[in-house]
């Protein structure tokens, strides 16, 4: 189904095969923060659905899947002691992507992206982490 009122009778079982590549360059800016643009690109194919679905009718805008690509703008504070075994400090970054057919996307639209994470030391050897991660849309 789609949307809100979607109920658990309504939906669609299937199965595509996705691929994902992300490229990006940052460069520090002041201290501990970084600004960075990158590259997305990823294509999806669903493989499987429910015969006679919405998805099988095709309707649906992405049912057969298809290439993204898009271009991202981010702006990160890093403040971690180490970026592969962070003990304390914090990470947080912001970004924009836009995904459009002149990029070689099938699809065009947005996503706005806030990552927060917060390290806190426990141990000589352990530490804790907490993330919180927000996208729209």
């Amino acid at each position: 189904g789609l949307g809100s009122d979607t109920t658990d009778d309504m939906e669609e079982a299937f199965t595509s095969r996705d691929f994902l590549m992300i490229v990006d360059v940052q460069k520090k800016i002041y201290s501990h923060l970084e600004g960075g643009v990158g590259l997305d690109f990823g294509y999806s194919k669903v493989v499987k659905r429910d015969e006679g679905g919405m998805l099988d009718s095709g309707e649906i805008t992405g049912s057969e899947g298809g290439p993204i690509s898009g271009l991202a703008f981010f702006l990160s504070w890093d403040s971690r002691d180490n970026i592969h075994y962070s003990r304390e400090g914090s990470y947080h970054q912001a970004s924009s992507k836009f995904y459009r057919k002149a990029f070689g996307s099938d699809y065009v639209f947005d996503r706005y992206e806030i990552d927060l994470r917060k390290f806190f030391p426990v141990s000589d050897s352990h530490s804790i982490a907490f993330q919180g991660f927000f996208s729209l849309p």
